[in-house]
């Protein structure tokens, strides 16, 4: 009971908030069905779910920014703004990023 509980009210929640994702509902399932991981309490969402995220964000942002033709995030606090009075080689500039993704 107390499982189907966890993943509804985790889902009810994402859902509210509009971020459903379904591995958070086994996150929760999880920490209530193994025994050892509710002895960590409140950790295990900072170890599994926090750094997991953080971990992803830092190696996509290694890896497409490997490329001067890519970039991850797609707006970046140290790419300079483009001028607004040229919007031929801005709509340009952003469809080159994708070059290297597959995209024509």
């Amino acid at each position: 009971l107390t499982a189907a509980l966890a993943v509804s009210l985790t889902i009810a929640v994402q859902e509210l908030l509009g971020v459903v994702h379904p591995p958070g509902g086994a996150a929760a399932m999880c920490y209530v069905i193994v025994l050892p991981l509710r002895a960590s309490g409140i950790w295990y969402i900072f170890f599994t779910s926090l750094l997991g995220a953080c971990v992803l964000v830092v190696v996509a942002m290694l890896i497409n920014n490997l490329s001067r033709a890519r970039a991850y995030p797609q707006t970046s606090w140290t790419q300079h703004a483009p001028r607004e009075d040229d919007t031929s080689s801005l709509v340009k500039a952003y469809l080159r990023r994708f070059m290297g993704a597959g995209v024509p």
